[in-house]
């Protein structure tokens, strides 16, 4: 009795001391190994069997690899089934680093595999872009796994699973996906580029860079080999995602302040997007997590976690605001950054679940996400900016169109302008110069000879008003660049040629330095006015003196244009365009305009401009 007790004690102690093992059966797809292996830290390799007292049992699922030491991770796996079985081993994270597997059969090392996302794919072990290794397990036999892993300065979280090779044709399909996705995406970003360089504006900036930086982030997640390049920069070892993500949030926000116009429309809300715009600079200058690992090996999960909830917290602000300029300012054109802003959401909160643990991090399932979210996350705002900008250019195309019909009108106007003065000047001028014409055939028949030299001294200076008047009007016409001080000029000169061809005296008075900042139109009308006011003064004032005087005082230009001739009434209507013609040209180009006459007093005209 006492010899059985002692058998079954030493059996149950025996059971204690075993070491666990993973049993593979038939039907196994995929396990967690972690669960019931072992961990250690040195530079040696040490087999279990010989130093079980250098190795530490691991409770957890996950391994936590720190920086600056090197670790190993040991558990025994055993084939119960018939046949051999060929795994993968999944390190379940793309930035798990440079890792060596070994693998040993009855003592002795049968194979050494090492990949790594800071190993070149020529020196992995195996092509696979999902850094795997491939672990076969003969039928019956017992196998020790053994993990060496090295990190510089970052530490990290990895779940080591053993997935059935069977299924290995889901690598190629995601590595068909990503490429998909990644290819759509650079299209997209060089479009953005393309975009802002024909249309430039801060909006498009920020968009374009935006596309980019979700598009080098992409990339570093795909496990496409790109972390090798920035694993050869130590502010960046293998951080290149979480710098990069920084960055396209940065963007993203700053687009978002700018489409909304937080600075004017939601102070407060730009002061914090503004505030967590430098919170995003900092982590992608300082790599975020290069030191913090040193602290505490939950520092990075704790921080990130953190990082995550900011961005939901702006994310859910941006989103309100996109809703609000849908449903309240009637935009419907922003429904598309409502939807940019869900994805979003739900893509952030996905990645909060699996830091958390809430959902188990695979591998594929993240790097699905990544090709199905972040490519509509650039390809919605690029619909976007197309379509502000189709309309942009269709408001364009109006206002070219009202300009050109404004433009058609304008020298409808002026052809009529001209005609009606060749009609009312030069028309007039031309029949007197025929009826003086035959008056003085009547006269030389008569040998009426002073009459007939009066006759001909009227046809004279009929016909150089005739010019006068036709080359002011091919002067009007080429006058679209002239300068104000130009315009007086001309009138001065016609103002004394006009007075000139009616023997009446002139007095002449214009300041110095006149200026104004109105366009060649309103010139025009200024001329044309006081062109009005000096025939009025000389063909109808029967006056001497023609005065025309201007000058500029505070910005004011003031002219005068007087006579002393017979005058007139000016509460009394009279028939005729001229005067209304003045008033119309005064009130088109915002001049104040006055008269000052009684009869047999002469007329003062004021132009205050």
């Amino acid at each position: 009795m006492r010899k059985c007790i002692l058998t079954i004690l030493l059996h149950i102690g025996a059971c204690a001391m075993a070491q666990p093992v993973i049993l593979i059966d038939s039907n196994l797809q995929s396990i967690n190994i972690s669960k019931q292996g072992y961990v250690r830290t040195g530079n040696d390799f040490l087999p279990f069997d010989k130093f079980k007292e250098s190795w530490l049992a691991l409770a957890s699922d996950k391994l936590y690899w720190l920086p600056n030491n090197t670790q190993w991770f040991y558990c025994k796996l055993k084939n119960n089934a018939c046949k051999s079985r060929v795994f993968k081993l999944w390190l379940n994270n793309v930035q798990a680093g440079v890792t060596q597997m070994y693998l040993v059969r009855n003592g002795v090392i049968d194979s050494s595999q090492k990949t790594g996302s800071l190993l070149g794919p020529k020196q992995r072990s195996t092509g696979d872009r999902l850094l795997s290794m491939q672990v076969v397990l003969n039928a019956g036999e017992e196998t020790g796994l053994y993990l060496k892993s090295f990190r510089r300065q970052i530490g990290i979280t990895v779940s080591p699973m053993l997935y059935n090779v069977m299924n290995d044709n889901i690598n190629e399909r995601l590595d068909n996906w990503m490429i998909f996705g990644l290819s759509f995406m650079l299209i997209i970003s060089i479009t953005a580029l393309s975009i802002y360089f024909s249309f430039p504006s801060k909006e498009l900036f920020w968009f374009a860079a935006y596309s980019f930086a979700v598009l080098f982030y992409s990339i570093a997640v795909s496990g496409f080999g790109s972390l090798y390049i920035w694993g050869s920069f130590p502010l960046f070892e293998e951080n290149a995602a979480v710098f990069l993500g920084s960055l396209a949030s940065v963007c993203l926000f700053q687009l978002s302040r700018l489409l909304f116009n937080t600075a004017q429309a939601h102070k407060k809300t730009d002061r914090f997007l503004g505030l967590f715009n430098v919170a995003n600079i900092v982590v992608a200058a300082l790599g975020f997590n290069m030191l913090i690992n040193y602290f505490s090996i939950h520092t990075f999960t704790i921080l990130l976690l953190l990082l995550y909830l900011l961005q939901i917290v702006g994310y859910v602000v941006i989103f309100i605001l996109a809703l609000a300029a849908v449903f309240v300012q009637k935009r419907k054109e922003f429904i598309l950054i409502a939807i940019l802003f869900g994805i979003i959401l739900i893509a952030v909160n996905i990645l909060i679940l699996q830091e958390t643990g809430a959902i188990p991090f695979d591998y594929r399932f993240h790097s699905y996400m990544v090709s199905f979210s972040l490519f509509p996350q650039t390809l919605i705002p690029l619909l976007f900016f197309v379509k502000r900008i189709e309309k942009q250019l269709q408001q364009k195309g109006e206002q070219i169109m009202q300009e050109r019909l404004m433009a058609e009108s304008n020298i409808l106007n002026e052809r009529i302008r001209l005609g009606r003065e060749l009609h009312d000047d030069i028309g007039g001028t031309m029949s007197g110069i025929k009826l003086y014409s035959h008056l003085a055939g009547s006269q030389l028949d008569a040998g009426n000879s002073k009459a007939l030299s009066q006759s001909l001294q009227t046809i004279q200076q009929s016909a150089e008003e005739m010019i006068l008047r036709i080359n002011d009007q091919v002067w009007l016409m080429q006058s679209n660049s002239n300068t104000l001080e130009q315009v007086l000029q001309h009138l001065v000169e016609y103002a004394g040629k006009m007075a000139f061809s009616k023997n009446m005296d002139i007095k002449i008075s214009v300041g110095q330095n006149i200026t104004s900042e109105d366009d060649s139109k309103t010139h025009k009308n200024l001329y044309l006015l006081c062109k009005e006011a000096i025939n009025n003064a000389v063909k109808y004032s029967e006056g001497s003196m023609l005065i025309f005087e201007a000058w500029q005082q505070e910005g004011v230009l003031q002219i005068i244009i007087a006579d002393n001739g017979k005058g007139f009434d000016t509460g009394k209507e009279y028939p005729g365009n001229g005067l209304k013609n003045m008033k119309q040209r005064a009130q088109e180009i915002e001049a104040k305009l006055t008269f000052e006459s009684s009869p047999m007093t002469g007329t003062k005209l004021v132009i205050l401009k």
